[in-house]
């Protein structure tokens, strides 16, 4: 269990979820790539996928801006135009869908560069008896350890509420990867997206005593 804390993209609940692909046609893998290696790796629906995506192009695009601004910007020109030329979508972001039978390596184990840690981010929802979808929320931690702090902290806000399910997962580590403050932007994107395109509540994030804890 300590090892699941730290390394939340081992968990019973995101391994699981990640090997549906293949066998839940609404379920796809992503992997997001840009010029310093692979920026995303996710499982999750198209619809999410999206708006995860969006959400890391802006990134880029914000830290090219960045770049030039301090003095690089004939060179970022020139280096945008070469992208460009290689990937014809505006940013130095490129995105592939794997085979599914991949997907389970592809959440459960991505590949950190060495000296940085792995991002995890995942949105969940909360489902009335129905099965329709009430309330969604996201966590940067274990989601099983979630799911118990939510009930702690939201017990009005999920009474009648069925047991929560995750719906999108994604990991980022690497020369490539997002910084925590990044995937915690894009879960809560994804999060903001799928209550909207619901019409479902979302959920105040509750924080862990320690992610590594």
């Amino acid at each position: 269990m300590a090892i699941h804390r730290s390394e939340p993209w081992r968990s019973e609940k995101v391994v699981e979820f990640a090997s549906r692909v293949g066998e839940d046609k609404a379920l796809e893998a992503l992997v997001m790539q840009g010029p310093r290696g692979t920026a995303l790796r996710a499982v999750g629906e198209a619809e999410d996928h999206k708006v995860a995506s969006k959400a890391v192009v802006g990134m880029e695009q914000r830290r090219l801006g960045a770049q030039a601004g301090k003095g690089g910007a004939d060179k970022g020109r020139a280096q945008d135009g070469q992208r460009r030329n290689a990937v014809p979508r505006g940013s130095d972001i490129a995105m592939a869908v794997p085979p599914a039978r991949a997907t389970g390596e592809l959440a459960a184990r991505p590949r950190s560069g060495a000296g940085k840690e792995t991002a995890f981010g995942a949105v969940y929802e909360y489902r009335d008896n129905c099965g329709t979808p009430q309330v969604v929320a996201s966590t940067g931690t274990m989601p099983e350890r979630q799911f118990l702090l939510d009930r702690r902290h939201h017990e009005q806000a999920l009474a009648g509420k069925q047991e929560p399910s995750i719906v999108w997962v994604g990991v980022s580590g690497g020369a490539g990867g997002l910084s925590d403050a990044q995937m915690t932007e894009v879960r809560r994107a994804v999060a903001d997206g799928r209550a909207e395109r619901l019409q479902a509540k979302k959920l105040s994030d509750i924080k862990p005593y320690s992610r590594h804890g």
